[in-house]
């Protein structure tokens, strides 16, 4: 497409990928070096799945959010929806490829190891999600579109805060527990 309702470049999703690697990294921790309601509603407060999920899904929030102070898009409905979308959307891709290695190979031989992984595809699915933006934002966001994107990503925000307030009573890979 000639002209995208939002324009992108090759240096914008490099910016984007890299800014989401930093950001997640900093927010994996962020919890244990500052304890409190705020790092906890936005870090992990545990190793669980979700609690990485929720920091993918916080990271790319404020790598849109700055994104969005640089460049201020004159398609704002699109370039908002595309950005809520995406960031809902891709806690499930890096869970998806990270268990790629388990289901491959089984445990991974080390920490050291399962970090290398773990960056590798924090790294590869900030450009699949960068892409994907990009791709979303190429025709102007119908109101459909935008309702979908902002009630998913309210869905999962309103999940990720809940779970961290109390834990569900069954987790992605445990049986139910009959509390």
């Amino acid at each position: 497409m000639d002209n995208p309702a939002v324009p992108t470049s090759a240096r914008g999703v490099v910016s984007r990928v890299l800014a989401f690697q930093v950001l997640y990294v900093v927010l994996h921790f962020a919890y244990e070096w500052f304890p409190g309601p705020i790092t906890a509603a936005i870090s992990a407060i545990d190793e669980s799945v979700f609690q990485h999920m929720k920091i993918g899904f916080f990271a790319w929030i404020l790598v849109s959010l700055g994104e969005g102070v640089i460049t201020r898009p004159s398609a704002r409905a699109t370039f908002i929806s595309s950005r809520l979308l995406v960031a809902a959307l891709g806690p499930s891709v890096f869970s998806m490829i990270w268990f790629l290695a388990p289901g491959l190979v089984g445990r991974l031989g080390s920490d050291a190891a399962e970090i290398v992984w773990a960056n590798l595809v924090i790294l590869a699915s900030g450009i699949f999600m960068a892409k994907l933006e990009d791709k979303l934002s190429e025709r102007p966001a119908k109101p459909f579109f935008i309702v979908l994107s902002l009630a998913y990503a309210a869905v999962f925000l309103f999940l990720a805060l809940r779970f961290t307030a109390v834990r569900p009573w069954v987790d992605f890979f445990a049986p139910p527990s009959l509390r």
